[in-house]
């Protein structure tokens, strides 16, 4: 069975940047053959619920987000 690879993202993170980055990441995924798909959260809870129900699922969970300065 083939892991799967949940990418848990809030797009207006960062202002914006994560979002942004997501088709750059998708492509690099992509070209190394690994299945994935977006969980696009809208707060950091959210974002909890979701990665708690992608491990759930058995994906392997990665979170991004942007960076508060």
């Amino acid at each position: 069975m083939t892991r799967s690879c949940c990418l848990v993202v809030n797009p207006a993170a960062g202002g914006g940047r994560a979002g942004r980055l997501l088709p750059a990441v998708r492509e690099v995924l992509d070209d190394a053959g690994v299945a994935h798909h977006v969980c696009a959260s809208t707060s950091l809870e959210h974002a909890r619920e979701l990665a708690v129900a992608a491990a759930g699922r058995g994906d392997a969970v990665v979170a991004f987000g942007g960076v508060r300065r």
